[in-house]
């Protein structure tokens, strides 16, 4: 910590004195030279030098002990020299922190008493600081945590309480106070009662504050208040003959008023008013109490003027000179004023004709509220007003240029507090305006007026502060100067000068952070780059963001976890996202403090859009593959850098989920957030969980389209949300059997509906069947042979129900398609097929040759059915008959690549059983126009959309040949195996990233299985 010389050299100098009128021996004066740095506001000296205790040898060890102790003293007393509540806030939790480590160390220390209430009192002192937060917005928030402060502050105040008394109890209650050690207990005992007293005092009125951070006439207003009433009740009974219980007494009324009960609260107060005079403190007592008499006394419900009249005008008249200018006094004479202003309007209500007792309580009234107003304090402006309204003259300004700094700031404050009510004026005349048949010549004329003294008042504050800062010299405090900045900083935000609002704002948060307008300044520059923002060129806007962005950053570290940093982190991350710089929304998403509901949205915004770029990417790489354009390895890049955009996405949108509150808010932005997560989870095969999200109660994509919710009206996201949903059923159908078969059917017929019957909807409808198809092929596989039976049922019974009746091509061919999948998920590819994989292979055979059989089916569609049927026959181990079918096809679409591939796959499959068949595989069937892995290979090399098929009849082709070669013996069986090494080798020196991990991997297993096998 740096220490100015001069301030060092006083804090020096106050040590050599201690040391010298301390005759301590070794030991350092240390308490003494800490109180003395204390008193003279050096507390970080002292804490440092607190620090430097823990360690020194000097130190008396009783000293030692109670460091933290101290430490959370220094640290009180510290905060309650700082402007800036937040930072008061933050000293005053260190301190508490201290008190709490001192308590559970030194619990049994003759100052736990003292820390106990230490703790209690700084942490209603903590709960206040919210409370006064709270008037400058996040009321709700603020006050809730108030709340929790004020009842943590009655736990403490109640263990105090419990302590004291338990060892209240183990004082006899009989004690000869002639006996020395006697004589101490004694002492200690009415030590004790004063504590507990003053402890149980406390409590209540913790209850009593309490009762402020909740909604004034509510259920638990009125709990709060009821509670504190009690236990001032309780006091007064048991303290009756102490000030201590007639105060209680006296605090109980005030609940009662608080809670209606004026004439409760008026009887506690008579009974108080009653006490003799004399000594000074009943004075003081009765002085407390009439001012809170007079409020109960003028309430609309009593209107009792003139006993208040008769109290407050004896009163004044027996109190000294030297007292009626205390705080307490100026507010009796002010309501004495308010009595007697009602008295005269009640007169004149009732037109008594008395004008003479009218005239005098005019005049008694502007009398004792133009005392209020000549005495500085809380309560000059309000007396000022009354007497004003009283028919008074108001204060005569003095019209001379300010001549000093503080004279310019008093100025400018005084114009400043004018705004506001000039700009409601201005604002509830343009209401009026806008009425039909409102803009009368008048009103527009005092529109006109107020708009004028709206200006006005704006120009004359900020020319007041301009002219401080320029005579502001060396002596003026820099705290002071940069309140000066924070006005004008905001002065300027209100002219939307916003470009030198943000240099002010931003000028005083970087130089000052530690000031009291260092964080409401950047939350001023933060919106003035916000409005740079929004009116900015696009060809200007990446150019306006980086200085904002990195002002957010700052904040961040300035202030991390703050109100401030979180707001500013979370205002950037939208923008980001819209300026498409998704990284970037995600580091700033991940440095707003977890326990923010903004930092759930902010990840639910980052992880949509994302997500939504990842389809992007996906799109963009499927029309790479389908075109010669791409560049070397730049189809590899895409997709590796898709994957990674998915997981983060994926990533984002869960945690985001999970930090939903009970109630959030519904809107499209949060529903398509939410669906991209359920598409996120399905693409990941958590299907479970993206059913959670789609039926979530209040953001359920599916609960807002099954409700007609306008955030979820777009036909898109309607169509998006059914298809999601049906891919995650189906995928849930091998735990949740019969209840997803059903919503499965539903968001079927939901879908079909949304897409439209037209032939682009159809094509749409075909292609997500056969996603669905491969899904299910690839639930069969990843299962246990027990699930696998269970799913298989459960998947029969679904694609029985579909196709009983249906006459929709695309149903069928799904049904068809999905048989398939379900043998495939039993079919282990050995010499001899699984039954159940058999069976279903022939109700996928039957269901194609069903759909060929239809007179209406398309000749595209046709094609593509045969070629499926072809393909399960081969899977069925009916290779001849595919083959002929394969044969049939291809004579009409020799080009056609996926078919040649399945062609080919067919007799590399049949070569299992019979050898040669790989050769057909590898080179084709002559004078038939089924090319084999080889004519494919070489046809597919020239074009990019193909380069896939490429890869993967390579492969094959080293397949075809291991297979070969394992039925042959010696040079023969060598030769095959080299051969293909040579291929697999020269594919991967030609392209050596192989299209990405996928057939990089496959190459290299093979490569291996080739080498052991030439061994």
């Amino acid at each position: 910590m740096e220490i100015k010389p001069i301030r060092f050299l006083c804090a020096l100098t106050l040590f050599a004195a201690f040391a010298v009128s301390n005759d301590l021996g070794g030991e350092e004066p240390a308490k003494a030279f800490l109180d003395g740095l204390r008193a003279r506001g050096y507390h970080d000296i002292a804490l440092d030098y607190l620090t430097d205790m823990e360690t020194s040898r000097l130190a008396p060890a009783e000293f030692r002990e109670i460091i933290p102790f101290e430490s959370a003293l220094t640290l009180v007393d510290s905060s309650r020299k700082q402007r800036d509540l937040e930072v008061r806030f933050e000293f005053l939790d260190r301190a508490q922190q201290l008190l709490r480590q001192f308590l559970e160390s030194q619990g049994s220390h003759p100052k736990a008493y003292a820390a106990r209430s230490q703790l209690g009192n700084l942490i209603v002192e903590r709960a206040r600081i919210k409370v006064e937060e709270s008037k400058s917005g996040s009321a709700k928030q603020k006050l809730a945590e108030a709340r929790k402060l004020y009842d943590e502050a009655f736990e403490e105040f109640s263990k105090l309480e419990a302590a004291v008394t338990a060892e209240l109890d183990q004082i006899p209650i009989a004690l000869d106070t002639r006996d020395k050690k006697q004589a101490a207990l004694a002492q200690r005992r009415k030590q004790l009662r004063a504590d507990n007293l003053q402890t149980e005092l406390l409590a209540a009125a913790i209850r009593e504050e309490t009762a402020d951070t909740v909604d004034e006439g509510s259920k638990e207003h009125a709990e709060y208040l009821i509670e504190a009433a009690g236990l001032y009740d309780a006091i007064y009974k048991k303290y009756r003959s102490r000030f201590a219980g007639l105060y209680a007494r006296m605090y109980q009324g005030r609940c009662n008023f608080r809670l209606g009960k004026t004439k409760d609260a008026l009887g506690y107060y008579g009974e108080l008013l009653d006490q003799p005079d004399s000594p000074e403190e009943f004075r003081v007592l009765k002085t407390e109490t009439l001012r809170l008499a007079m409020e109960a006394w003028l309430a609309p419900n009593e209107r009792k003027y003139a006993e208040a009249i008769k109290q407050a005008s004896a009163w004044i008249a027996t109190v000294p000179r030297n007292v009626q200018r205390e705080p307490d006094m100026l507010a009796i004479r002010l309501s004495l004023a308010r009595a007697y202003q009602m008295q005269a309007d009640d007169f004149v209500r009732r037109e008594s004709g008395d004008t003479r007792t009218i005239a005098v309580s005019l005049e008694s009234a502007k009398s004792h509220a133009q005392f209020v107003a000549n005495e500085p304090g809380e309560l000059q402006e309000d007396a000022q007003e009354l007497v004003v309204a009283l028919g008074g003259r108001e204060r005569i300004q003095d019209d001379s240029p300010p001549a000093t700094f503080t004279e310019a700031q008093i100025a400018g404050k005084k114009a400043l507090d004018a705004i506001g009510p000039a700009s409601e004026r201005v604002a509830g005349l343009q209401n009026e305006l806008s009425s039909p048949g409102a803009a009368t010549e008048q009103l527009q004329q005092e529109f006109a007026a107020a708009q004028n003294e709206f200006q006005q008042a704006r120009a004359d504050a900020m020319a007041s502060y301009r002219l401080a800062l320029e005579l502001a010299d060396a002596d003026t405090p820099p705290s002071e100067l940069n309140l000066v900045r924070y006005f004008l900083c905001y002065l300027h935000y209100l002219k939307q000068q916003y470009h030198e609002a943000a240099l002010v704002g931003e000028f005083v948060a970087r130089r000052s952070p530690e000031s009291a307008g260092a964080r409401p300044c950047a939350k001023i520059a933060l919106a003035s780059y916000m409005s740079i923002l929004e009116s900015a060129d696009e060809a200007d806007r990446d150019f306006e963001l980086d200085r904002p962005v990195a002002f957010a950053l700052f904040i961040a570290d300035q202030w991390p976890g703050s109100p401030e940093a979180i707001e500013a982190l979370s205002t950037f991350v939208p923008v980001m996202v819209n300026a498409d710089r998704l990284e970037h929304a995600r580091s700033l998403t991940l440095r707003i403090a977890e326990t923010s509901p903004l930092r759930g949205q902010s990840e639910l915004v980052t992880g949509q859009a994302m997500w939504g770029k990842h389809l992007l990417q996906l799109r963009q790489l499927a029309r790479l593959e389908e075109s010669d354009a791409a560049e070397p390895g730049e189809i590899d890049a895409l997709r590796d850098a898709s994957e990674q955009l998915a997981s983060t996405a994926l990533a984002l949108l869960s945690d985001g989920f999970g930090r939903l509150p009970e109630q959030p808010e519904v809107d499209s932005s949060n529903a398509t957030a939410m669906l991209s997560l359920a598409q996120a989870l399905v693409a990941n095969s958590d299907h479970e969980k993206a059913i959670e999200v789609l039926e979530h109660e209040n953001l359920g994509p599916m609960t807002l389209v099954g409700d007609a919710n306008d955030a979820a009206s777009n036909p898109l996201f309607i169509q998006e949300t059914y298809r999601t949903a049906l891919e995650a059923y189906v995928g849930s159908m091998k735990t949740g059997g019969a209840t997803m078969m059903e919503k499965a059917k539903a968001a079927m017929t939901a879908l079909r509906e949304a897409v439209g019957s037209d032939a682009s909807g159809k094509q749409r409808m075909l292609a997500i069947y056969v996603n669905l198809a491969q899904s299910v092929e690839t639930q069969m596989k990843s299962a246990s042979p027990e699930a696998r039976q269970e799913m298989s049922k459960v998947f029969e019974g679904f694609l029985q129900e579909l196709s009983s009746g249906s006459s929709d091509v695309g149903v069928l061919n799904w049904v068809a398609e999905t048989f398939s999948s379900l043998g495939a998920g039993f079919d282990d590819d050995g010499e001899t097929l699984d039954e159940n994989a058999r069976k279903y292979y022939e109700r996928s055979i039957a269901a194609s040759e069903n759909l060929l059989s239809l007179p209406s089916l398309e000749p595209k569609l046709a094609t593509q059915i045969r070629v499926q049927l072809a393909s399960v026959k081969a899977r069925n181990r009916n290779y001849s008959e595919a083959l002929e079918d394969f044969k049939s096809i291809l004579a009409a679409t020799p080009n056609a690549v996926n078919v040649q591939i399945e062609a080919a796959r067919l007799l590399q499959q049949w070569a299992r059983s019979e050898s040669q068949k790989y050769n057909e595989a590898i080179a084709g069937i002559p004078e038939t126009p089924i090319w084999g892995w080889g004519k494919i290979a070489t046809t597919t090399v020239r074009h990019q959309q193909f380069r896939d098929n490429f890869y993967e009849a390579r492969y094959q082709m080293a397949q075809c040949q291991l297979g070969l070669a394992n039925s042959k013996q010696g040079a023969a069986k060598a030769k095959l195996l080299a051969e293909a090494e040579t291929n697999l080798s020269r594919t991967k020196t030609l392209y050596p990233t192989l299209g990405g991990k996928k057939w990089t991997q496959l190459y290299e297993e093979l490569l291996k299985t080739i080498k052991s096998t030439q061994r």
